[in-house]
């Protein structure tokens, strides 16, 4: 039985070719810019509403989004920037 190695290297080839951009697809981290979370300068008191949050860190900081997190023992506005 004679066998076609240059076929089979062939598909071998595009097989794993399909397999890594498989994985680039798949892989959430890339395209995505990291986000640093910072205390909002602009908002004063507790945070009880994350869509208010959100629009003053746009609005007021340029920030990506925001919203209530808890920190130092009560809840504050975060903004949220590309690092």
């Amino acid at each position: 039985m004679a066998y076609n190695y240059k076929k089979i290297i062939s598909v071998n080839f595009i097989l794993l070719v399909h397999f890594l951009v498989f994985l680039l697809l798949t892989n959430s981290e890339i395209g995505e810019a990291a986000l640093c979370k910072r205390a909002s300068q602009t908002w004063s008191g507790m945070c009880t509403t994350t869509h208010n949050c959100d629009n003053q860190c746009k609005s007021w900081e340029n920030a990506d989004h925001g919203a209530c997190h808890w920190g130092g023992g009560q809840r504050k506005c975060y903004c949220f920037f590309k690092c």
